[in-house]
């Protein structure tokens, strides 16, 4: 049943992606809306062409998390206009990266210690620096986009340290686990990704 929501989520952004870019280009809109369409479409494409090539077990539900940020962050945030709209939004969205960018960096460590050698201690440093580099190198980019198009890019600082924000909640939910429960939430989400 898991395996169906990635595929249908990934043909949903497809048809937005292609549904705004050509609505873009027929109005001759040449901004940063049509480039996020189609970045849209290629990075969760890009999931695809990962698994398929470098024969990457992907589990649904990591990429349920990564099919909903790209609608949550390009589709609605930028296309949508959401992060003009509401002015929490961008903070949202930097908070969440930082959450999935330590779920991601959970996945990666357990991929690598497949054989369970690894204390608590350096799973959770890694997820929590894992995110730290993740949340730079995507504020980086974004950053870089926007200054190739000319468009100015504020709060840099702010952004980072905010998705660091998501990264730290989650290795309290993290830690939380550990001392309270004794890993029993940890494991139950080690097995879904």
């Amino acid at each position: 049943m898991y395996i169906i929501y990635p595929n249908l989520l990934l043909a949903i952004i497809t048809l937005l992606g292609l549904f705004f870019g050509i609505f873009y280009i027929k109005n001759g809109i040449f901004d940063l809306d049509l480039l996020a369409a189609g970045v849209m479409v290629g990075m969760a494409w890009f999931a695809v062409l990962a698994e398929r090539l470098l024969k990457l077990r992907l589990s649904s539900f990591l990429l349920c998390c990564y099919y909903v940020f790209l609608l949550l962050s390009l589709f609605f945030g930028r296309m949508l206009s959401f992060y003009y709209r509401f002015s929490w939004y961008r903070h949202f969205i930097y908070f969440l990266g930082g959450f999935f960018a330590s779920l991601l960096g959970l996945a990666v460590i357990v991929r690598l210690d497949n054989l369970g050698f690894l204390k608590f201690s350096v799973v959770f440093t890694y997820a929590l620096f894992f995110a730290g580099f993740a949340v730079a190198l995507w504020e980086i980019a974004s950053g870089l986009v926007c200054r190739l198009f000319g468009f100015p890019k504020h709060g840099i600082a702010e952004n980072i340290g905010t998705g660091i924000c998501g990264a730290l909640i989650f290795s309290v939910l993290l830690i939380a686990d550990y001392l309270v429960y004794h890993n029993r939430y940890l494991e139950k989400l080690i097995g879904k990704i």
